[in-house]
């Protein structure tokens, strides 16, 4: 049986057979105050500041309130000031070589320093000090002496009691000694869901003279912290033992191999030089000046316990040493080393997120929200997504060590391409046409882009809602219209919407709008249009059109991976009166998409696979006479419900989707042949619908609980759209158009200007 001997009240340390002499321990313990008036205040401030505790985390978690703090020790003074109120009444004389005359009262003064230090009482800024969790309930196990004197099987029975106790975190301001009893012990306590705090010793030398360890058990392994001191200038005290070379060896279970952890791995620094602490050796109200591993050892068991309180699920786990471990500030040589470790106890770094942040979906599953978590693009149709944006603000995520934490996750919905600009940023467009006169009427252009253009086509009314950030690829169309008015278009890299309005009405000026709609969301790539005059009143069109070719596979496009195609039928009917009708219907098939919006197949917000959507027009263009018309559209849209496999949202509800939009042209402005045109819109816009989205709370206990709530889609004014556009023949073979539009309420912007100048040549 070994003994164990505590120094001159600031360290126990492991003796083989026999008691030292006190005068040969080099920790000391002096007076401080002996009395508490006249004792400066806040005076633990200082440590507590090296270690990076603000008092606000002391405050949100209550000071570890309900967390039980075990102290295996010479017992403590349960009236002491520091303490009072807080001394659990299982708090008991664990000796079983000697006999405690007063029960668990400490009758030697280390205990309750210890106790004060990991635990003292916290009363406001005129504390006379306050403890790394000052509102923990201890439990104090008396197993060293008066003379500071105990065996391995006094520890080893106050560490099997405190856990019995329910003490979450243990410490024990004792040279790590793995006899089979307190190995056995401390797999007990492990087994049971305790961490185990050890001073590292006071000899200046290393761990165990660098002998390894066996026998842990592999739940405490992961439950064992070892605690070195540093002075005020954060380097090791003279005194302090080091972790050396040596390591700890858990044996297999089950499926489990066998693991060693090197003592450095576990190792961390705390202050304990010159701390004050109780000091009842002086009187039962006198403060000391400790110095010793003993002073380092509770300040990181307080900070276990802190973290404890505020993440129950740390105790099922045992992760709170790896996060003290993995959030400490390097003092040494770059990583870990041999004489300090991991480094300095950090505890704002502590309570942050450590490691890849998840959350969890709908099913239970943690999903990654790491860098494969690409964002998901908006756009005008679905809108700002203002309502799951608010419900995706204050939303629960988990680090590596399943902490939860508050994270905004709106940001995970990104702004369509493109930005507001000045209206001195009047951007030029050419687009260059080939023209061939056919003997029997018809014509046939080519259009084609033969000047380089922006990359980002921000101007583009199309390419905004479609939310593209893609070049723009090279122009080449071709139409051919015959004289009896049929039309054929078709080509890759022009928005064919121009090209069906065209087919659709006629030689009919009908002015747009501003509308859009759902083939608007699926432009860019190949297209084709195709009319014909069913009769002298009646007009058919058909149109085709799809995104831009993908250059990438779909999981390498990340948030771009979005790819459309729509189909649009369009009549229009006109008498002898002045109203022209036109009716549309068109259907849209969206991969990585929802009403234009755009996310990656593995986005954490995402809306499914992909889907249709359905939509129907009426115009009606009244001719007020002298060349001037008023043109109203109203269209509505309608996506059917979907669920979603993966992602935060479950199901995505039936979607409706309206606009509306006036136009007002006027002929010979300026000149013969221009046309002024005005127009107020309120653009394709989704009005109705919800999703289904994951909500996790944790409760007391540290459990997760996740359901579905239904969270709307809509939110905020609809956008408002006011633009004015000029065109004119500017000589022969050669039209300009010019576009202001003032738009309100996007999903990019409160609101922008966007300029846009078309020069359109025929040769």
């Amino acid at each position: 049986m070994k003994s164990i001997w505590l120094g001159t009240g600031a360290v126990i340390a492991l003796m083989a057979g026999h008691a030292h002499a006190a005068s040969e321990i080099t920790d000391t313990v002096t007076p401080f105050a002996t009395t508490l008036a006249t004792t400066p205040t806040n005076y633990s401030t200082p440590w507590l500041n090296q270690i990076s505790l603000p008092t606000s985390t002391t405050t949100n978690t209550k000071g570890g309130q309900g967390v039980v703090l075990g102290i295996v020790d010479t017992g403590i003074i349960s009236n002491n000031f520091e303490v009072t109120g807080r001394v659990s009444a299982l708090s008991s004389c664990a000796a079983i070589t000697f006999k405690c005359s007063n029960g668990a009262a400490d009758d030697q003064g280390h205990g309750t320093a210890v106790a004060a230090i990991a635990a003292g009482a916290y009363t406001g800024a005129t504390a006379m000090m306050s403890g790394v969790a000052p509102g923990v309930t201890i439990v104090a196990q008396k197993s060293m002496s008066a003379l500071g004197i105990g065996y391995d099987v006094d520890i080893a029975n106050g560490i099997t009691k405190a856990a019995d106790a329910g003490a979450t975190v243990i410490n024990l301001s004792l040279t790590f000694a793995p006899t089979n009893r307190i190995v056995t012990a401390m797999n007990y306590a492990a087994g049971k869901g305790a961490v185990l705090v050890f001073a590292g010793g006071n000899e200046n030398t290393t761990l165990l003279a660098g002998a390894n360890s066996l026998g842990l058990s592999q739940a405490a392994l992961s439950r064992l912290l070892f605690v070195g001191s540093v002075n005020s200038a954060n380097v090791k005290s003279s005194f302090s033992n080091t972790p050396g070379t040596g390591s700890a060896t858990a044996a297999a279970s089950g499926t489990t191999p066998a693991k060693s952890v090197t003592y450095s791995s576990l190792w961390l620094m705390a202050p304990g030089e010159n701390i004050i602490a109780p000091g009842i050796k002086y009187g039962p109200t006198a403060l000391a000046s400790w110095s010793g591993t003993s002073m380092a050892a509770p300040v990181v068991a307080g900070a276990v316990a802190l973290l404890q309180k505020t993440w129950p699920a740390l105790i099922r786990n045992g992760a709170a040493p790896a996060v003290l471990l993995a959030t400490a500030t390097n003092l040494g040589a770059a990583g870990t080393d041999t004489t300090y470790g991991v480094g300095l106890l950090n505890l704002s770094r502590a309570f942050s997120p450590v490691g890849a942040l998840s959350a969890v979906s709908p099913t239970g599953t943690s999903i990654s929200l790491g860098a494969s978590s690409s964002a998901t693009i908006s756009s005008t149709t679905l809108g700002t997504l203002k309502s799951l944006g608010t419900a995706l603000n204050t939303y629960t995520v988990f680090d590596g060590y399943s902490r939860n934490f508050s994270a905004n996750l709106s940001t995970l919905i990104s702004k369509p391409a493109g930005t507001a600009v000045s209206l001195s940023s009047l951007t030029y467009n050419p687009v260059w046409t080939n023209s061939l006169k056919l003997a029997g009427g018809g014509e046939i252009s080519i259009y084609r882009d033969t000047l380089s253009t922006l990359a980002d086509d921000r101007f583009d009314r199309d390419a905004y809602r479609m939310g593209a950030t893609a070049p723009r690829a090279p122009i080449n169309y071709l139409a051919y219209t015959t004289r009896e008015g049929i039309s054929i278009a078709g080509g890759y890299g022009l928005a064919s919407a121009g090209f069906f309005d065209r087919a659709l009405w006629g030689s009919t000026a009908a002015a747009d709008p501003g509308v859009g709609g759902l083939s608007a969301l699926a432009q860019g790539g190949y297209s084709a249009t195709v009319a014909a005059p069913l009769s002298e009143n009646l007009r058919l069109a058909a149109g085709w059109s799809q995104t831009p070719e993908p250059d990438q596979p779909l999981s390498l496009r990340g948030a771009n991976a979005r790819s459309a195609r729509s189909e649009t039928i369009g009549l229009v009917y006109q008498d002898d009166g002045p109203v022209l009708l036109g009716v549309m219907v068109s259907a849209l098939n969206e991969t990585s998409g929802l009403l234009g919006a755009s996310y990656g197949p593995e986005s954490a917000l995402n809306f499914g696979k992909g889907g249709a959507s359905y939509q129907a027009d009426v115009t009606a263009v009244i001719d007020l006479g002298s060349g001037r018309s008023l043109a109203l559209t109203l269209a509505n849209a309608r996506t059917p419900g979907r669920d979603v496999a993966q992602g935060l949202i479950s199901r995505v509800s039936d979607l409706d989707s309206r606009g509306y939009g006036m136009a007002l042209t006027l002929p010979d402005v300026a000149a013969r042949g221009d046309r002024l045109t005005f127009s107020v819109s309120q653009p394709l816009q989704l009005r109705s619908g919800s999703v289904a989205l994951a909500q996790t709370e944790v409760d007391d206990e540290g459990y997760n609980h996740t359901t579905e709530v239904d969270t709307a889609l809509t939110g905020g004014p609809a956008e408002t759209d006011l633009a004015v556009s000029y065109s004119r023949v500017m000589a022969r073979k050669t039209y300009f158009q010019a576009d202001l539009t003032w738009r309100t309420h996007t999903p990019r912007a409160e609101s922008d200007l966007a300029i846009r100048g078309v020069m359109l040549k025929r040769f």
